[in-house]
């Protein structure tokens, strides 16, 4: 084949920069050229309606043209009567895209889309067997002018014949480039398209010579996807990121470790919030510059991604997985705000890096009971990395059974395996020695990291439905928990209440094992349905509502892409020769599962840190079924081993 692997590749590679900075242009509010035209409404009215003002049964019809998700009207759906919502305004106006929000358990099967002409309704869209609880309706290339427009539900299929509709957006493009916006706006469905078939060019088109050059770029994209997000999007810190802010505060201007009106704290892991009081004790308070310094450290975790996939697999896949994981959209998210999850993902690879180095090398010696050669150059930083990741998140406490288990599976040599669990433990376990010691002298009790029985309570009684939900105050009076447990003001009744949570949860597994069982398969359809957790979402600054949902759309189709080609690919190396990493992937995620089953409960969130190891398998798959196609069509003359 005659191609100029260069250009091809560069087109693409131009493409998806294009789609990218198009998307970022497109997402600044204020405009003049598209406008949402409901505030402007003079009338707004129902037909068939269950009208209620009560927050916990819906609101009245104004409800879907004020501007917030959050509040809602509902309609019982006949066959008799329909159901109408009608929007009016005062003088005509040209639509150009109507855009639905309806709630996931009530959407609108069957409806209809009407313009009044006249003393006459004029049917403009009619849509069959929706399933999607948002709907984006065009009408930029003939737009609607009418002063009067209505939507017609004909049919739901919820069991209450109930639709439940959140919020209807009617835009209105005041100029050919409001047109041209809306139109580009759609760009951004061909993105993963796009992205697929970039990745099959970059597995098989980029020339070896020129794999170091491509690298570098793909850590550009990554930089600069990060970087524009950091500074479009504002961050106020809520809910866990507000809690690791205040907890950096105690350390970097009170000298010790205080939150949630405990001084000497032991509730939050110390590993970010002391990362965030570093930054904050060169420069007050700097959110930004805790976000420039996660933008690097994203970029980072691009490169070890290469690095690691490269250690078992053809460098073009390696390259390719990078890829997947620079464009990743949750990255941006994560980034931009002060949470744990990057930093973590950070130590975590090179954790599995130095790891996977020392499990690689050959033993020495032959034989199940033979050791073999420790390699120290390996064995002490995979230590030092996993002790740090622990202090910042202490459910990944369990990573070296994923060493010992991996080892000996791969290699079969107990004695060794037990030798290299044991070293990378002990070198850890300094790390973390020194913050158990303070948690004993400040109450008394040994508290490893943090304390975690709050999350096994939370995941484990009698109302949990896998989300984390708090029991009744007269269940946690009954175990003991008073209010000064409940609420505790010193680190010997943290450490105390901590205590009581944790046998209470334990208890609750053993005397419910079927609830415990239905409630774990909840956890993790909780952990991997493809939601997206924007912590920064209150706050849009200069993103506009429409494309930040759009975004949304994308990093919510991209996870899936993902989850469904990583997964694939991992199942695919588990039966290949050089089967190590998926060997030490699947002992870290059925471990990490087990982790959040009985000691946790599910959210979207803590999926992240398994990302990394389903986009190496993700390129994996795609170049063994893109190889698969290319033999059969006989495109390339020789092929290797991937």
């Amino acid at each position: 084949m005659n191609l100029n692997f260069k250009k091809i590749w560069n087109i693409l590679l131009i493409s998806l920069v294009v789609i990218i900075l198009l998307t970022l242009t497109l997402t600044f509010k204020g405009t003049p050229d598209i406008q949402n035209i409901v505030s402007q409404s003079s009338l707004i009215r129902a037909k068939q309606t269950q009208d209620s003002n009560n927050p916990e049964t819906g609101g009245a019809v104004k409800s879907v043209i004020d501007g917030s998700p959050e509040t809602w009207w509902y309609g019982k759906v006949t066959p008799d009567e329909p159901n109408l919502i009608e929007i009016n305004w005062p003088v005509a106006h040209k639509i150009s895209k109507i855009d639905l929000s309806f709630t996931k358990t009530r959407v609108a099967q069957n409806y209809k889309i009407q313009a009044a002409d006249g003393d006459q309704w004029k049917n403009n869209l009619e849509v069959k067997n929706n399933k999607s609880d948002y709907k984006v309706h065009l009408f930029a290339l003939h737009p609607i002018q009418t002063d009067k427009i209505r939507l017609w539900i004909q049919k739901t299929e919820s069991s209450d014949k109930l639709q439940q509709i959140n919020e209807i957006y009617i835009y209105e493009a005041t100029s050919p480039w409001g047109t041209i916006s809306i139109l580009l706006s759609r760009l951004l469905k061909l993105f993963l398209p796009l992205l697929f078939i970039f990745i099959l060019v970059t597995i098989y088109l980029v020339p070896q010579k020129q794999m170091r050059g491509y690298l570098c770029i793909i850590l550009g994209i990554a930089l600069t996807i990060n970087t524009l997000w950091v500074f479009i999007l504002p961050m106020k810190p809520i809910s866990d990121a507000a809690s690791y802010v205040n907890y950096a505060r105690s350390i970097a201007y009170d000298h010790t470790y205080s939150g949630y009106g405990v001084i000497h704290s032991m509730y939050r892991p110390v590993g970010y919030p002391l990362f965030l009081a570093s930054v904050f004790m060169f420069s007050r308070d700097n959110y930004q510059l805790v976000r420039v310094l996660q933008i690097i450290v994203g970029a980072i975790n691009v490169l070890l991604v290469y690095l690691i996939a490269k250690q078992y697999f053809k460098q073009k896949v390696a390259l390719a997985g990078s890829l997947i994981y620079a464009i990743y959209l949750e990255n941006i998210f994560y980034i931009s705000t002060l949470l744990t999850e990057v930093l973590f993902v950070f130590f975590l690879l090179f954790f599995i890096l130095f790891l996977l180095y020392q499990i690689k090398k050959p033993a020495a010696t032959h034989g199940f009971w033979r050791s073999g050669k420790i390699y120290w150059r390996y064995i002490i930083p995979a230590g030092f990395f996993w002790g740090i990741a622990t202090l910042i998140r202490p459910a990944f406490f369990f990573l070296p059974l994923v060493i010992f288990f991996s080892y000996l599976f791969y290699q079969k040599h107990l004695v060794r395996s037990l030798k290299i669990t044991f070293f990378v433990s002990l070198f850890g376990l300094l790390l973390i020695a020194p913050w158990t010691i303070r948690n004993y002298l400040v109450s008394g009790q040994i508290v490893l990291v943090s304390t975690s029985g709050i999350n096994v309570i939370l995941g484990n009684n009698p109302w949990s439905q896998g989300i984390g939900n708090w029991p009744t105050e007269e269940y946690l009076q009954e175990a003991g928990i008073t209010k000064e447990l409940r609420y505790p003001t010193s680190p010997q009744a943290e450490a105390l209440s901590d205590k009581i949570y944790l046998k209470l949860g334990i208890k609750h597994i053993f005397n419910h094992p079927q609830q415990f069982i239905e409630v774990g398969i909840k956890k993790i359809e909780i952990l991997f349905k493809p939601s997206v957790d924007i912590p920064t979402r209150s706050d849009l600054g200069k993103l506009s509502e429409e494309y930040f949902r759009y975004i949304i759309y994308l990093a919510q189709k991209l996870y899936l892409f993902v989850l469904v080609t990583g997964s694939l690919g991992l199942v695919f190396n588990l039966f290949a020769k050089n089967n190590l990493f998926a060997i030490f992937s699947l002992n870290l995620i059925l471990l990490y599962l087990a982790t959040i089953i009985i000691l946790g409960f599910g959210d979207a969130r803590f999926r992240y840190p398994l990302i990394p190891l389903f986009t190496i398998f993700s390129a994996y798959f795609i170049s063994r079924i893109s190889l698969g196609i290319a033999k059969k069509l006989h495109s390339f003359t020789t092929y290797g081993e991937l």
